[in-house]
């Protein structure tokens, strides 16, 4: 079981964010501030980027830089709210579930921005792209999910190949928060399409990928007829409620991202030159 661990790793990023921890410790000092309050907080500047960038896009504007920055702010919010929540000794299931959920959630706003552009400035490829990232974005959590209340343990954050290791978190937000900012960095004139849709393709593929791997891991683990109940209690009982909150929000997912696909496609579609 050489794919598991008993405690969840989040990559270098984790490692990176504990020398920012005498920062928040002087700014948890100053303030009362909570580990979900910084979670929706940066769910906040994350949805305000991405529809200042959409609306700018609308009225033929460039916020991309002050979008860029909101979102940029609002995704890092991801590491200070498990920072605040250790500080603190706040940790629970409950801040665990919205730390998670807020992840998705900026996800679906971030790819929900990047159909609208698509379909604003008429790339029918662009708005397929973005709709195939913004679909494959919940499998691989969900899929983790399963694999932690089964056993307790935690798969591999970063996957085992290295198309999976862009279907992971950090990869996921740095697609997201860019290729939002900026979804003409360059142009593909046989394709009349721009950078968006190659980015947002291959972060599609990456997430499948990420989702196939830790499929295999945990349909393995099902078969294997290994003993599980010596895993811990409190990751399966955490595992199972998230199990739970993805599978109704993959419902939600798809139907948002499917609709505004649908009507995205059909606006470029109509409308193209």
């Amino acid at each position: 079981m050489n794919e598991l661990r008993t405690k969840p790793n989040n990559g270098q990023l984790r490692t990176i964010s504990e020398k920012f921890k005498p920062f928040v410790e002087i700014l948890l000092k100053k303030t009362s501030i909570t580990a979900d309050q910084v979670s929706f907080a940066g769910l906040g500047f994350v949805i305000g980027g991405a529809a200042l960038k959409t609306i700018s896009e609308y009225f033929g504007k460039d916020a991309s830089l002050i979008a860029f920055a909101s979102m940029f702010l609002g995704v890092n919010c991801d590491w200070v709210d498990g920072m605040v929540a250790k500080i603190r000794e706040s940790s629970s299931n409950k801040g665990a579930m919205n730390d998670l959920m807020v992840d998705r959630w900026e996800e679906l706003f971030l790819a929900a921005s990047r159909v609208a552009m698509a379909s604003l400035r008429k790339d029918s490829i662009g708005v397929v792209s973005a709709v195939i990232c913004g679909l494959t974005g919940v499998d691989p959590s969900l899929i983790r999910a399963k694999i932690e209340a089964l056993t307790g343990e935690y798969p591999s954050e970063m996957g085992i190949s290295p198309a999976a290791l862009l279907g992971s978190r950090a990869p996921r937000a740095a697609n997201g928060i860019i290729n939002t900012s900026w979804p003409e960095l360059f142009r593909i004139p046989i394709l009349n399409t721009y950078s968006q849709s190659v980015l947002d393709l291959i972060s599609g593929v990456a997430n499948f990928k990420l989702a196939r791997e830790r499929n295999i891991i945990y349909h393995n683990l099902l078969e294997s007829g290994s003993d599980f109940s010596k895993g811990d209690c409190n990751t399966k009982e955490l595992g199972q409620m998230k199990v739970e909150a993805l599978t109704k929000f993959k419902v939600f997912n798809s139907l948002a991202i499917g609709l505004l696909g649908v009507a995205g496609l059909a606006y470029s579609l109509r409308h193209a030159p």
